[in-house]
């Protein structure tokens, strides 16, 4: 009788506590986790942020293949967070008319289709992919003078 009566017991619990989590799990608000790859300076490179760039092609550099593993899209966004957060000091500035043509060329190459798909897919707006457009700007900047004072001419 007592090995019944804590067969049932233990059955009621399980199924007290599934029913909880089921109903416990649907009423809960939804709210989105976003994973943390890296912190670099204090700033944070998230999941959404390599797959952003990865989509867009940010950093595809022509002879090279199309496609970048994740791996090497966060590497390459932990080396600009690295270098704009050296730079800050420098002040560095984009011109509108470079940002601009740099956007336009991204939706040319992805097609407008494409890159309407992926905002709508990432939930960002013109605004926002132009902010990933300026840091590689400012990134691609930062090391052509790195290179220049480093070449003499003679």
């Amino acid at each position: 009788m007592v090995v019944v009566r804590k067969f049932y017991l233990r059955k009621a619990f399980f199924f007290w506590l599934i029913l909880n989590l089921l109903i416990g799990g649907s009423l809960a608000q939804e709210r989105v986790i976003e994973r943390i790859l890296a912190i670099v300076e204090g700033e944070i490179i998230t999941l959404t942020d390599v797959q952003i760039a990865w989509a867009l092609g940010l950093y595809s550099w022509a002879g090279e293949a199309e496609t970048k593993t994740w791996r090497e899209v966060l590497d390459k966004l932990i080396e600009v967070k690295v270098v704009l957060k050296l730079a800050e000091s420098a002040k560095i500035k984009i011109s509108p008319e470079d940002l601009e043509n740099s956007w336009t060329e991204l939706k040319t190459r992805l097609g407008e289709e494409r890159y309407l798909q992926l905002k709508q897919l990432f939930g960002f707006s013109d605004k926002d992919i132009r902010k990933f457009i300026q840091e590689k700007l400012i990134f691609d900047q930062i090391i052509q003078k790195r290179i220049t004072l480093v070449i003499p001419v003679s």
